[in-house]
């Protein structure tokens, strides 16, 4: 039996979106449609078992782009008669809030700025599958009766501007996506019957040229791409017996089977002859100057082949086979490391920055008070109340509420005391006493 996948990448459903409307949550009913209109002149509308969106739901991460997707994945869901459980959904470098904040300067409070910047995303990811996102912003995905596994994986890791363009998964996210596998009753029973599958946003292997122009530019506006795990993230997914990544971001289809001999003795993969197809879509929805042309995938794993389809909207079609024997070797294991040695404790971090900055605060070191506004504007420019302030405005209210908070007998334990009822970081629960401060005075 076939198992069919639809894969769709880099919807930037907003300004430069080909499905415009008054109304920007009916751009993506009426881009749903339109897809699903192609997918049926080419007898491709049914018998679909998941459907893969490879990120950049958004193109400025605003509420209302979201929303499209979130209307686009609802109106797709029910043309194709498959629940929106069966969606894998992994965040693009354009679902993030990127700060300005200089990244070189910044490091001691990364992970405060990165809940920030995901922070949009994670609310259109709720309103859209019922669930909340994970600490990763990853998914696993697994389908027991037709022995497949989708693990989609965030690769927009690094959020600060003069980062841009840079991808980066991480070994200890892979792991935490396998550790979840394993877990699995019927997966640990029959892993080597399951067919894997890797989702990211960024592409793992060249697949266009660069102007040596860009070089002349500073880094926050070359644009390029490099994931800068890209050979780490293969041969984990090598050792694990993953066949196939599927991936966007370059608004550019690509196709390629990526061979690797063991030629050291520590290689992570066995020492036999070992490949992965690595595919990327097209953009589906931007306009002409952002895509030579509006391009999606469908997917037919049968019992010996995988069959890819690439369709442009209203355009031709390029179809490709590849053998299952060639990709998989079921014997091959990732050894997890032991215990789970991850790089580091996300939300331990968390809290170690957000004691410091609010401490620093209180201090009134002025770095760390431009670094709490500057990672506080993406949020404000996002609330209802506080994005009618000008810069101005904003700045005098940030001041008031810092300097009312350090006049408090205690702020620093008053500070613990809502951490520890709430478990915000310092960043929240200043913003918090912002939109209170700006609600007062309207």
């Amino acid at each position: 039996m076939v198992f069919r996948i639809l894969h769709i990448s880099d919807l930037h459903f907003g300004p430069h979106c080909q499905f415009q409307d008054m109304v920007p949550a009916k751009a993506g009913i009426k881009a749903a449609e339109a897809l699903h209109d192609d997918l049926k002149r080419r007898g491709f509308s049914s018998n679909y078992r998941a459907v893969v969106i490879s990120g950049d739901f958004s193109w400025e991460n605003q509420s209302e782009e979201f929303e499209a997707s979130r209307q686009f994945i609802k109106r797709l869901s029910a043309l194709l008669e498959l629940t929106v459980s069966n969606f894998v959904l992994i965040p693009g470098n354009h679902d993030v809030t990127w700060s300005h904040t200089d990244p070189s300067v910044a490091k001691e409070f990364h992970y405060l700025l990165r809940d920030q910047a995901e922070k949009q995303y994670r609310e259109f990811f709720a309103a859209t599958r019922g669930t909340a996102a994970t600490e990763y912003l990853a998914l696993v995905k697994i389908f027991e009766e037709e022995k497949v596994v989708i693990v989609g994986l965030n690769s927009c890791r690094l959020h600060e501007k003069l980062n841009a363009g840079l991808g980066y998964v991480g070994r200890d996210q892979i792991e935490e996506a396998i550790l979840r596998l394993r877990e699995n009753t019927v997966y640990k029973q029959y892993e080597d019957r399951f067919f894997k599958i890797a989702v990211l946003h960024h592409h793992l292997l060249p697949a266009v040229d660069l102007d040596l122009k860009e070089l002349e530019n500073p880094p926050a506006k070359r644009r390029f791409s490099l994931t800068l795990d890209a050979s780490g993230i293969l041969e984990l997914l090598l050792a694990d017996n993953f066949a196939l990544v599927l991936h966007g971001h370059l608004h550019v289809p690509f196709c390629a089977v990526e061979r690797r001999l063991a030629v050291t003795t520590d290689t992570l993969y066995a020492s036999d002859d070992a490949h992965i197809a690595v595919v990327a879509a097209g953009s589906l929805c931007v306009d002409r100057l952002h895509a030579a042309r509006n391009h999606y995938e469908v997917f037919d794993l049968g019992e010996s082949s995988i069959r890819i389809y690439g369709f442009q909207i209203d355009g031709g079609t390029s179809a490709v086979t590849l053998e299952k024997v060639l990709l998989t070797r079921p014997t091959t294991r990732l050894t997890l490391r032991t215990p789970l040695d991850h790089q580091f404790d996300v939300q331990s971090q968390k809290a170690e920055e957000s004691a410091i900055l609010a401490e620093r605060v209180f201090e009134k070191d002025s770095f760390a008070i431009d670094f709490l506004f500057e990672s506080l504007l993406p949020a404000c420019q996002r609330n209802e109340c506080l994005s009618r302030l000008k810069k101005r405005g904003l700045t005098e209210l940030f001041d008031s509420v810092i300097n009312a908070w350090c006049s408090l007998e205690d702020p620093l334990q008053f500070f613990e005391n809502e951490k520890d009822r709430d478990a915000i970081t310092f960043t929240e629960y200043i913003f918090e006493l912002m939109i209170a401060a700006c609600a007062s005075q309207s």
